[in-house]
């Protein structure tokens, strides 16, 4: 609760300073949406979520980082309320566009490739998250070294696709 106290402080502030719709908002809404989430308030998160994709969206165009971001984070609220096929379609939008701006073999699109995959197996696609998974296990493992734990991580998710 205290980290959540302390994003809406940033929020006031902000659109105090910047107004409701600056970018700088966008950053607060998903973190925001993240603590809701770990809070089990997943309707929360996607509202808060929703508002940073408007933002972005709005501020930076629909091909951008922060945009991906947004569309991911949406998809993993979606993922949590059982509305798969809405999460693929999100986080499908943030892996175009985050390969598109950061490669393949970024971190931050392998992130999203985990997200995809777990929003797959939500539905059953066990074959697609599966794909996905590897993927992202390549990328991070490459970026990171296979002892680090960040490569850990996406061999938990391999382990879950099975």
């Amino acid at each position: 609760k205290m980290a959540l106290h302390m994003f809406e402080l940033a929020k006031a502030i902000k659109s105090k300073a910047v107004g409701e719709q600056h970018e700088s908002l966008a950053l607060t809404y998903i973190n925001m949406a993240r603590v809701y989430r770990s809070m089990g308030n997943f309707v929360r998160a996607l509202e808060m979520s929703e508002l940073a994709l408007e933002i972005n969206m709005a501020q930076l165009g629909v091909e951008t980082v922060q945009t991906a971001l947004s569309y991911s984070s949406k998809g993993e609220d979606l993922r949590l309320l059982g509305r798969g096929t809405e999460a693929v379609e999100m986080h499908e939008r943030a892996l175009r566009t985050m390969t598109q701006q950061r490669g393949p073999s970024h971190l931050s699109t392998a992130t999203i490739q985990t997200s995809l995959a777990l929003a797959y197996q939500s539905l059953g696609d066990v074959a697609k998250a599966l794909e996905l998974s590897q993927q992202s296990l390549a990328a991070t493992s490459s970026a990171l070294g296979e002892e680090h734990p960040g490569t850990a991580d996406c061999l938990d998710c391999l382990g879950d696709a099975h």
